[in-house]
């Protein structure tokens, strides 16, 4: 339960980073990791929890881009969103 926790926290805490889409996937993993301690089923905890391992991934990578393509991968962005 203590890795579970810990794996909640994580997530919570990624989805607090303001940028477009990585809230859905940690979101996701949190709900599914949820609802498998309240039905007391590991299997979907486990599931939950690969899910909130893909949504660390997701943020993390969107983060180091973010950190090497700096501007010039912002205005790529904003490019490709019409603004």
């Amino acid at each position: 339960r203590i890795l579970i926790g810990c794996a909640i926290t994580l997530m919570s805490i990624s989805m607090m980073i303001p940028i477009p889409g990585t809230n859905t996937l940690p979101a996701i993993g949190i709900f599914v990791t949820g609802f498998g301690l309240v039905e007391d089923d590991g299997a979907i905890s486990l599931a939950g929890l690969v899910l909130c391992v893909l949504g660390a991934t997701l943020s993390i990578s969107i983060v180091v881009a973010l950190w090497f393509g700096g501007t010039s991968l912002v205005d790529q962005i904003k490019i490709w969103l019409g603004r």
